[in-house]
């Protein structure tokens, strides 16, 4: 068996200058039971973290779903509800105070 067909050999999965994305990626790898641990890598700031070869796919199948799950919710041009339409209405409302 060659090193590059070993399943338990280590490989880095996610790599990137902010700690924190790399952070947040072992975090989610750690929630899903897979192995895993962040290095730095050899560039200045690059970090990187680093998963069983075995599970590469499994990883990058969460760490998408997470990448969904984390943007924020695209809004439409949804219509603003109106309470008050027209004078007589708006009449009726200062009455009210």
């Amino acid at each position: 068996m060659d090193a590059s067909d070993d399943p338990f050999a280590w490989v880095c999965i996610r790599h990137d200058r902010d700690a924190k994305e790399v952070n947040d990626a072992s975090l989610v790898l750690t929630a899903v039971g897979i192995d895993n641990f962040v290095e730095r890598l050899s560039g200045p700031d690059e970090w990187g973290v680093f998963i069983r070869r075995g599970n590469v796919e499994l990883a990058a199948d969460h760490l998408e779903r997470y990448r969904v799950e984390k943007q924020p919710p695209r809004l439409r041009g949804q219509p603003i509800l109106t309470i008050a339409r027209g004078w007589g209405c708006r009449m009726g409302v200062v009455g009210l105070c």
